[in-house]
């Protein structure tokens, strides 16, 4: 019995004391949330305190055991490897195919080289004349040969020669004197020697020149026949006296 009446006031000293806790307790704490509330928070995927939903597999973001985790990492390292095959297969698919596509182009590019360059052959051939014969290069030299000097021109037995008029100015005088010098020897002679052709050969080069300096200040048709006297002369060099 007396061990039951010192439990007794145990029980009542602490109740007091519980009841002047409370009383002193300040007005200003928070209202508890009943516990129908936050049943409901939970149901609809809130957290208590912070009513917001709770992303999706946050509350799982760990394995639980050390078993998980290594089935889990296994399982990463087969899809890892598994994508790798499957990335490193479709690479080796897409070389492949631009490989094929590069051979098809350069194929392209060769036919059209070649097509083009038997179309430009065919083309040349069409428009290529045929070559001349002997006779025809014969009569073509023939026609290209200057116009011998008429008597009158040139004479046969003295040698003198009758100069067109825009070659009688002073400019042209010791051209004129050489050749008449060896005209005269030609006509004394009957013909002349390798070095006097060389000296026509020579003249005459120079007086073209000459004439051509005065092509803006001569009368055209005057300038024609000062020059093919020339080359006349020059031809007349390399051929018998008649």
């Amino acid at each position: 019995m007396k061990t039951l009446s010192i439990q007794l006031a145990a029980v009542t000293v602490t109740l007091a004391l519980q009841s002047g806790a409370e009383a002193q307790a300040p007005q200003n704490v928070a209202h508890v949330q009943p516990l129908h509330s936050v049943q409901s928070n939970y149901s609809l995927g809130l957290r208590p305190g912070y009513y917001a939903p709770a992303p999706y597999g946050l509350w799982y973001h760990h394995a639980s055991t050390a078993a998980a985790a290594y089935q889990r990492g296994v399982a990463a390292r087969i899809y890892a490897q598994g994508a790798y095959n499957r990335m490193t297969a479709e690479a080796r698919v897409i070389h492949a195919e631009g490989r094929r596509r590069e051979i098809e182009n350069r194929e392209m590019a060769a036919e059209t080289y070649f097509a083009m360059r038997a179309a430009n052959e065919e083309a040349r051939a069409a428009q290529r004349r045929p070559r001349a014969t002997e006779a025809e290069l014969a009569r073509f030299a023939e026609q290209a040969k200057p116009d011998r000097l008429s008597p009158s021109e040139l004479s046969a037995t003295t040698g003198a020669v009758s100069w067109p008029v825009l070659l009688q100015s002073d400019e042209f005088a010791e051209l004129r004197a050489e050749l008449e010098s060896v005209f005269s020897t030609r006509a004394a002679n009957g013909e002349i020697g390798a070095d006097e052709l060389a000296v026509v050969s020579q003249t005459t080069s120079a007086m073209l020149n000459q004439l051509r300096k005065t092509v803006r200040d001569v009368n055209p048709m005057d300038y024609v026949m000062a020059r093919r006297f020339i080359e006349s002369l020059a031809y007349e060099a390399r051929s018998p006296a008649s």
